[in-house]
């Protein structure tokens, strides 16, 4: 199995690409974190080069279980402000990035019959959480897509699920 970890460099990507076995490839920004796996891919899921380089890198790969773990929280509280590029950034690494990955991912997983999604979701998703609203609305978004792509691929025998730490 190629498994395929994002923000595999600390927190629960690392935990998570320490307790697997199998051929495991890591993403992350930081190439000398990275530098302790044999398959890595060093990249910025918050910028649109980041995705496109980490997709090319999962479609050469045969990549058969996904882990969406890369995410940023940001404390925003509303009524302070922000910037577009704040809204930009955490959109596309939390949200974006995990919708492209998987775009790329299933069409290997569809030919072999088999695949894998976990998406890293958080509990803010699906309670909310008072000035974390863009953090909240992006994870919340992340569970959407985790059901509808469940339906859309579980025929396919490709599991697509969320865990909300």
């Amino acid at each position: 199995m190629n498994i395929l970890i994002t923000g595999a460099t600390r927190g629960i990507g690392k935990a998570i690409a320490d307790g697997l076995e199998g051929n495991i490839f890591a993403s992350g920004r930081n190439e000398e974190l990275l530098k302790c796996y044999e398959n890595y891919c060093v990249c910025d899921l918050s910028t649109r080069d980041g995705m496109v380089k980490l997709g090319s890198y999962i479609e050469q790969n045969n990549i058969d279980i996904l882990i969406n773990n890369a995410g940023e929280y940001l404390y925003t509280p509303v009524l302070k402000g922000f910037e577009y590029e704040t809204l930009e950034h955490i959109t596309r690494l939390n949200f974006e990035a995990p919708l492209y990955l998987i775009s790329k991912a299933v069409q290997n997983m569809k030919e072999n019959g088999f695949g894998r999604v976990i998406n890293i979701g958080s509990i803010s998703g699906v309670m909310g959480e008072a000035n974390a609203s863009l953090y909240s609305a992006t994870k919340a978004g992340l569970r959407g897509l985790t059901m509808a792509m469940a339906k859309e691929f579980g025929l396919s025998g490709i599991t697509v699920n969320c865990i909300e730490p």
